[in-house]
């Protein structure tokens, strides 16, 4: 879920990043605390939104783990959700873009100004995940038809307010068909994706030092 959160907010040929770092930020934290509930490492308590760890065996995406370790780290103390993709939001970028090279996925280049970008091996890598954002906020009732790592980026752009960004639907479009698809997910990925919408908020209102 993680590297899907990364490649769909990428450019499918010049690996421009479409939306602010920090942006992604969130929801690259928010997907690796998808993959933690999704192979019950932590549970994310409906009701609160606390984040509550299950076990301590290690998980096989780095980016969830190094999430994981720092929920084993604040224990036993528990945060909300918000208050950890917002915390960690600046944390994880780099790890999933080298794995992604790593993988042979991506191919980093410093662009005109001096800036990493990361251009996708293949474009059907970002179009993949796009189709996926785009199937499912056009037709939410057909979520039964889509996997659980394809309904987490859709409903994480949905959070974010980036599905028009990334798929080039109407905003509007991508409003209503996210508020029908919210309406569709169990109970902790709906307080997942709530808790992504407030750390949003959250950032809006952050002033970077």
């Amino acid at each position: 879920m993680v590297d899907y959160m990364f490649l769909v907010t990428h450019h499918e040929t010049s690996g421009k990043l479409r939306i602010a770092p920090d942006l992604l930020g969130l929801g690259l934290v928010a997907a690796a605390l998808a993959e933690l509930v999704s192979v019950s490492a932590v549970y994310l308590d409906p009701e609160t939104s606390q984040v509550i760890r299950y076990q301590r065996q290690p998980v096989s995406v780095p980016a969830a783990q190094y999430v994981l370790d720092q929920v084993i780290r604040g224990e036993p103390d528990t945060s909300h959700a918000a208050d950890w993709i917002l915390g960690l939001r600046d944390d994880l970028y780099a790890g999933v873009a080298h794995g992604l090279d790593a993988d042979g996925l991506v191919r980093p280049e410093r662009s005109a100004l001096g800036r990493m970008k990361y251009v996708p091996i293949r474009p059907e890598l970002i179009e993949q995940p796009q189709s996926w954002v785009f199937g499912l906020l056009r037709s939410p009732q057909r979520w039964i038809d889509f996997q659980l790592n394809q309904l987490v980026i859709a409903c994480l752009c949905g959070a974010m307010g980036i599905a028009g960004t990334v798929t080039a639907m109407p905003a509007e479009e991508a409003e209503t068909g996210f508020s029908q698809l919210l309406r569709s997910v169990d109970p902790q990925l709906s307080a997942l994706v709530k808790a992504t919408s407030q750390a949003k908020g959250r950032l809006a209102m952050t002033v970077r030092r």
